[in-house]
């Protein structure tokens, strides 16, 4: 009983507001972002500078996990020959332990170091391509925009797409 209510109020709310588009004469456009955002070139200098960033920090890694790596195979050729007691085996042990520790806490820290530098990166190239949406929007009398690229635009006329009002905002070819 309740789900049908629950149908009927969203059914009611659903009509009332295509309605209210009809008589408002709402006028709707839409734009692919990730295609925007593409041919943008301060995307391909970002997208470059994340990329040298996330080589930079993956070297730094692999010389960690080398000298993990190097100091392990050191250890057991020590147990192998006979040439470390049981106590400084111990301490070795411990040592490469907290080794694996740090390398395990850099790998965490270089991915939230990622995700830092790309918000840093991208926040203005975002920034500045919705205010160029915002901007086509206003000019043109558009009252909505949507994202085809979420996937959820079904059906749209190609004279309705403002990417190349917005990529000419943007001065982009």
């Amino acid at each position: 009983m309740r789900i049908l209510k629950r149908l009927t109020l969203l059914t009611l709310a659903i009509g009332l507001m295509a309605s209210t588009f009809a008589n408002a004469q709402a006028k709707l456009g839409y734009i692919n972002s990730l295609e925007l955002l593409a041919s943008m070139p301060e995307s391909k200098s970002a997208d470059a500078s994340l990329k040298t960033y996330q080589d930079q920090l993956t070297a730094e890694g692999q010389q960690k996990l080398d000298k993990l790596e190097k100091d392990l195979a050191a250890l057991y050729s020590k147990i192998e020959n006979g040439e470390i007691t049981p106590k400084d085996q111990a301490t070795e042990e411990a040592k490469l332990k907290q080794q694996e520790a740090e390398l395990i806490q850099f790998e965490q820290q270089a991915s939230q170091k990622l995700i830092d530098r790309r918000e840093e990166l991208y926040s203005p190239i975002f920034d500045k391509a919705n205010t160029a949406i915002q901007n086509v929007a206003k000019e043109n009398g558009f009252t909505m925009i949507f994202d085809s690229s979420a996937g959820i635009l079904l059906h749209a006329e190609d004279s309705d797409n403002i990417l190349a009002l917005v990529k000419q905002k943007l001065s982009i070819p």
